[in-house]
């Protein structure tokens, strides 16, 4: 299958809190302004590279 992306796909960096733990209420707050400011989708744990930070469970 081979999928045609068209349109804004930002990747979204999952923001971090002091700790190392993700921040999900503001990680939260980045989606819903990028899906207000009308992205045609979003690249989640894509090659922004927090995904080294992240501990397997």
């Amino acid at each position: 299958m081979q999928v045609n992306w068209t349109g804004v796909f930002p990747a979204v960096a999952t923001q971090m809190n002091e700790d190392g733990s993700i921040d999900f209420d503001m990680t939260a707050e980045q989606i819903e302004a990028l899906i207000t400011a009308g992205v045609d989708g979003l690249v989640m744990l894509g090659s922004v590279g927090e995904n080294t930070a992240l501990e397997p469970d």
